[in-house]
This record gives C-alpha cells, sequence and structure tokens, in this order.
C-alpha cells in the first residue's frame, strides 16, 4: 500500500501538522483525508489574503457557510469545500486595484479585469495555480483552476423598489452577455486574434458596466446591504443591515482567528433563519462536482481529467 504523502508536499506556505489530516467524523459527516488537504490549501489560501489586507488596512468578514461554520463548528462546515469572504465596496474597490500585483505565484487573483474569461462578475477568487480545485461544469473554460476562496463585495441595497427592480434587470443582463461571450472560447478554432481580442474587448466592457451598475447607489445613505452577485443571480435574496457589521469581532476557525461580523446572529438569522445553529447536511459539496487535486496544477491535469480526482 502506498503511505499517505507528508503534508509538506502540498503548494502552500503555512506548514500544516500531520494531525491535520487525520479523517473524522463531524456531525456525522466522514471528513477525509482529501477533503482535509483541501481545507489545509483554503487555510493558506485565506491566510495569504489576509496578509494583503491587513498591509493595505482592507476590513473583510467571513460570510455564508464559512461565516456560519466559525459561530456553529469553530471552523469548516464538514461538508464544505470552500471560504467565502465579504467586503464593503469601499474595500473591494481597493482590492480590486491592488490585487493582480499583491498576489504572487501560486497564489493568482482572478476577476473580469485581469482575466476577462472569467465570467462571474462582481465577485473575486483567489487561486493557488499548483492546484486544481474547479466543477466540472467550468473546466472547458481555458482560465486558472487551482482552489479557490471567494471574496464578495457588498453593495448598498436602494430603498427603492422601481431603482431595485431596474438595477436586477440590468445586472442580469450583463451577466447573460458576459457567459453567452465566454462559451466561445470553449471552441478550440476561433477565427482569427483579432476575433479572440474583440471578445476580450467585449467582455472588459461588460465587467466594468457590472462594477458600475453594482455599486451605482454607494453614495446614498441607506440601511442595507446586499451580496448582488447571489442575490441577482443565484436568487439568494436576502439584504443584511448594514450596522450588524461593524467593527469585526475575531473567533476560533480551525487553528486560527476569523473576522466576523459583530452581530453575527443577526446576518446569520437574515441568511439561514433562526435554527441555524442546528445542522442539516446536504449535498457535501455546494459546487456540486468538484474536482480536486493537491499536488499537480491544474495546468498539468485538465488534459486528462479522471474520475478518481472526484472529490469524495
Amino acid at each position: 500500500m502506498i503511505p499517505n504523502p507528508p503534508p509538506s508536499d502540498l503548494p502552500t506556505k503555512i506548514r500544516f501538522d500531520e494531525s491535520f489530516f487525520e479523517e473524522e467524523e463531524r456531525c456525522n459527516f466522514h471528513v477525509s483525508r482529501r477533503r482535509k488537504e483541501l481545507w489545509a490549501i483554503l487555510l493558506d489560501l485565506w491566510q495569504e489574503f489576509d496578509r494583503v489586507c491587513r498591509k493595505y488596512n482592507l476590513t473583510y468578514y467571513l460570510d455564508g457557510g464559512t461565516l456560519l461554520g466559525a459561530v456553529r463548528h469553530k471552523g469548516f462546515i464538514p461538508w464544505d469545500d470552500d471560504i467565502d469572504l465579504a467586503m464593503f465596496r469601499k474595500d473591494y474597490n481597493k482590492l480590486l486595484e491592488i490585487g493582480p500585483t499583491e498576489f504572487k505565484h501560486p497564489y493568482f487573483f482572478q476577476h473580469g479585469f485581469n482575466e476577462p474569461r472569467y465570467c462571474y462578475a462582481h465577485h473575486v477568487k483567489i487561486r493557488n495555480a499548483l492546484t486544481l480545485g474547479e466543477s466540472g461544469s467550468l473546466l472547458a473554460i481555458p482560465l486558472n483552476h487551482g482552489v479557490f476562496l471567494d471574496v464578495f463585495a457588498l453593495d448598498v441595497f436602494n430603498d427603492d423598489p422601481d431603482k431595485v427592480q431596474a438595477q436586477e434587470l440590468e445586472l442580469r443582463e450583463y451577466h447573460r452577455l458576459m457567459y453567452s461571450i465566454v462559451k466561445q472560447f470553449k471552441v478550440s478554432t476561433l477565427a482569427t486574434d483579432d476575433a479572440t481580442k474583440k471578445l476580450y474587448e467585449a467582455l472588459l466592457h461588460l465587467h466594468r458596466q457590472f462594477e458600475e451598475c453594482a455599486s451605482r447607489y454607494e453614495n446614498e445613505q441607506t440601511s442595507s446591504v446586499a451580496n448582488f452577485i447571489l442575490f441577482f443571480n443565484m436568487n439568494h435574496r436576502r439584504t443584511h443591515e448594514v450596522k450588524n457589521f461593524g467593527e469585526p469581532l475575531y473567533v476560533p476557525f480551525e487553528s486560527f482567528n476569523a473576522p466576523i461580523p459583530s452581530n453575527a446572529d443577526a446576518v446569520l438569522r437574515d441568511a439561514y433563519g433562526d435554527d441555524y445553529m442546528t445542522p442539516k447536511q446536504g449535498a457535501p459539496s455546494f459546487h456540486g462536482d468538484l474536482f480536486f487535486d493537491a499536488r499537480h496544477s491544474h495546468a498539468e491535469v485538465l488534459g486528462n481529467i479522471i474520475e478518481s480526482l472526484r472529490l469524495k
């Protein structure tokens, strides 16, 4: 039998003790060594992101299932496979400005402004380029497919329902157009370099329009914010009171301390209901068909994806 490879084989700055990778049962869910390896790469990505945010005095919070995991499990939800973070628009815009140069190989800052074929407007992915971590439906698009964490913008949610409806229709249309263009990159024989250039230019224009539309009401006084990529494109139709974020509180997350909203209880009730502390095991992966390799880059393995790479 081939022994487990040492954790030092992982392409991370952080060196994890072997005990971190021991398989275990959490909430009646088996957490495999491979999932622990994925978590290790995610934690390393998060710590690199945290380093950059501290350097530029940017405030961020755990978000979504990562926030829920911090409060309920003091770490990952056992069946989770990513890290979600959120920041207000002002800090998010600064991140867009400094991200492409601050994150050095193997870390990669992914947004439509520096990788136009990335069609998921209004949020950033920080990836480890020496790994593979991607849902099967996206693997055909030629871009960086390393293990990633997500960073979302929190934008002003206007109190006028007519303005909200108009904004939603506009953002949906930008997203539809972006995705329709990105699908053309799946075709292996684009006619000419000029054709490729025109596609890039069109995508960059749409990315800019999306960001401008999402942040349209930034300077208005409001009590609520929303993560528009989820609100409009994934129908997670929820808003949060600005007052519930405040100065981040730090709580344990695995072996680190993580920033959460000052009133995380209210944020989690908005997102998951009053019984959010009761685990409800669903699909092991929110991303569905996740392909994962901790020791080979996405570029190495994409030519020969095999069933054994599927995260179990």
